[in-house]
């Protein structure tokens, strides 16, 4: 499936809505451009976080990602994405707040679901679940035991998204191939019937997008590199039946090319994502923060 992309992101978007909880399937939706932070600092020495000693920011409308990686990569070290999004939900007021991604198959359903009602409480129903089968292999799953077989994570990432389908909507009886669940979680999340659930996928794997189609929105990605607008068109196009209203594209943008080509090839979000190896990567967030896309 999917590359696992880790970040976290002040983004600008559609004006405010009257509603505390953003409704996710609105009409006539806008492309949207995000700027992005990766949820990730040095190991020695550690850095404040990026929050410390800010004032309430009083920010337009957006999307905050956040990662699901546990070691990921030498040098970066993750921290945990539910704290973060629950310590970003205290300072923002409409920013959407969600995992880019999680990878449920080294995740209790029960246990995502409950995360993710809490942070949509925390929130004011500003939640977003972002899902994948994650990468590296062998740092984030064979080197801690977890599963490694693509086929199977898969498999597990279905049930899961199943499971916690029903688990945030009503109660659960649920007996499959890796999962036996029995549990009517309370309380129910803010946004009904549940928050939104996106999607990530390897260009131009078909199934990812497949699995995409039957949830909310799609994170299409391409190993090492972010896609053009042609070459996300041309994914795109690899749509089985056409998506739902309200269905979202969410891409990383390539640098120098306008947000309007994105948003013909079919993107509603842009995301806006320094990578945390490269020198002054935390400047880098702090201005992108500061001046909004």
């Amino acid at each position: 499936m999917t590359s696992s992309r880790p970040t976290a992101s002040w983004t600008r978007a559609k004006p405010s809505r009257s509603s505390s909880a953003p409704d996710p399937h609105a009409p006539n939706r806008r492309m949207v451009e995000a700027s992005s932070m990766r949820s990730t600092f040095p190991r020695s020495p550690t850095p404040p976080p990026w929050w410390a000693g800010r004032a309430r920011p009083r920010r337009p409308a957006g999307t905050a990602p956040s990662c699901g990686h546990i070691q990921w990569s030498p040098g970066v070290a993750p921290l945990d994405p539910w704290v973060l999004l629950g310590a970003i939900a205290q300072v923002t007021e409409r920013v959407r707040l969600g995992t880019l991604v999680t990878p449920l198959s080294r995740r209790c359903p029960h246990v995502v679901a409950k995360h993710l009602t809490t942070l949509d409480h925390l929130s004011g129903g500003r939640a977003v679940l972002g899902v994948g089968l994650g990468e590296p292999v062998d740092r984030d799953f064979g080197d801690l035991g977890d599963e490694v077989d693509a086929r199977v994570r898969a498999a597990m990432l279905d049930e899961s998204l199943e499971l916690i389908d029903q688990l945030m909507r009503v109660p659960t009886d649920f007996t499959g191939e890796h999962y036996r669940i029995k549990a009517d979680l309370h309380p129910r999340p803010v946004q009904r019937p549940r928050r939104p659930i996106w999607v990530a996928g390897v260009v131009p794997n078909r199934k990812p997008l497949a699995r995409a189609l039957r949830w909310d929105g799609v994170a299409p990605v391409a190993p090492g590199r972010h896609l053009t607008p042609d070459e996300l068109a041309a994914h795109l196009a690899r749509l089985e039946s056409p998506p739902r209203a309200g269905w979202e594209i969410v891409v990383h943008r390539l640098e120098g090319i306008p947000a309007q080509e994105y948003a013909e090839a079919g993107a509603t979000w842009l995301v806006y994502s320094p990578s945390p190896t490269s020198e002054g990567w935390e400047s880098e967030i702090t201005e992108m923060i500061r001046t909004g896309p």
